[in-house]
């Protein structure tokens, strides 16, 4: 809800790839104030309120404040946020890139106990991530095999019907792993009509795929050898 003022934003402003005039930055600067009237119009709900109203202000240091606790999780994890995420001017830092910032901030801009303990958990969830990565990967691997197998006889025997109706099920394991490339020549394979004079085509991109399937399921199999963009 902090950024639900960003719908009075024009998208000219919100998606613009270069800097932001003066001008336009005051507009950017209105979008807090109409979120906090959206939310305590919305909501009735104090609580909220006070964290949307005060996430921004800095921590300056001072154990005491009486800045509400969720506005400066809230801040820690807004600017977290923002510092890994893609922008239209410039590419998100990586994990470990941001969580120095945070420390540098530590103390001044951001409570220093509760940089620490988000910091914990930030590298918790990135270790279960990429521990669930890994498995993915791995059965991923081992279904593609698996289609390769069958759709390696189907090519040989130059059964056009065991061929397509492979490539229909490659397609749906594709998908439900992210391999994009895979689904998509897949895709075009299974949607071949079953005649003889589509045989020559649909053993070209049967041939395309199997080279394709193979080369992923290497890299998938291959921890030193980087995650291909389809992933």
């Amino acid at each position: 809800l902090h950024d639900i003022g960003k719908i009075g934003v024009p998208d000219a402003i919100l998606l613009k790839p270069e800097a932001l005039t003066d001008e336009e930055w005051n507009v950017m600067k209105m979008h807090e104030r109409l979120g906090i009237e959206l939310v305590r119009t919305t909501f009735a709900c104090q609580e909220i309120d006070e964290i949307v109203a005060n996430y921004r202000k800095p921590y300056h240091g001072n154990s005491e404040s009486k800045l509400p606790i969720g506005s400066r999780i809230l801040a820690i994890v807004d600017a977290y946020d923002s510092m890994t995420s893609d922008k239209t001017y410039r590419k998100g830092m990586t994990r470990d890139d941001a969580i120095a910032e945070l420390r540098r901030c530590s103390g001044e801009q951001f409570d220093n106990e509760l940089v620490e303990l988000v910091i914990g958990t930030i590298n918790v969830r990135g270790n279960e991530l990429s521990s669930n990565q890994e498995q993915i990967s791995k059965a991923a691997a081992l279904n593609i095999g698996l289609q390769i197998e069958s759709l390696s006889a189907a090519f040989d025997n130059r059964d056009i019907g065991g061929i397509t109706a492979i490539a229909s099920r490659l397609k749906d394991t594709a998908l439900k792993h992210g391999a994009a490339q895979i689904a998509e020549k897949a895709g075009l394979i299974a949607a071949v009509p079953q005649r003889e004079d589509a045989l020559f085509d649909v053993l070209q991109n049967t041939n395309e795929l199997l080279d394709l399937c193979r080369s992923t399921q290497r890299t998938l199999l291959n921890p030193l050898v980087s995650q291909p963009e389809e992933f």
